[in-house]
């Protein structure tokens, strides 16, 4: 595609999608709360991680199937859950989606992008949400 000189291609919207592994020593909830930047407590192994200081997350949120227990809406039990569930040194605990922002999308419209493309991810096999 050629671009007219002066002129620039609009912004993609880009939804990156990473796992997070054991074998390379990453933890769901760790990576959960530096990407929500909370504070979050892994049971399994007792270490904290406090990433509340951390700027720029304009918006987070858990979607759960509707048949799913309401306690995995709190993102503590929900990554505790998923950490348990793996017993494995080389498991995939979790995927992250991280979405880019878009200047010309207000905040509302950004959490509609991201929830539209979230859910066509999840309904590929083997990909939770």
């Amino acid at each position: 595609m050629t671009v007219p000189k002066g002129r620039t291609l609009p912004e993609m919207a880009i939804l990156s999608i990473k796992t997070v592994k054991r074998s390379t020593g990453r933890t769901a909830v760790a990576a959960s709360a530096y990407r929500t930047a909370t504070k979050l407590i892994d049971d399994r192994t007792g270490q904290t991680y406090d990433y509340t200081r951390k700027q720029g997350v304009e918006f987070t949120e858990i979607l759960i199937p509707e048949n799913a227990p309401r306690d995995l809406l709190d993102r503590n039990t929900l990554w505790d859950n998923t950490e348990s569930a793996e017993k494995r040194i080389n498991s995939v605990t979790a995927r992250e989606a991280a979405q880019n922002s878009l200047d010309m999308l207000s905040s509302a419209g950004k959490v509609l992008l991201g929830r539209d493309k979230k859910k066509v991810q999840g309904k590929e096999p083997g990909f939770d949400v």
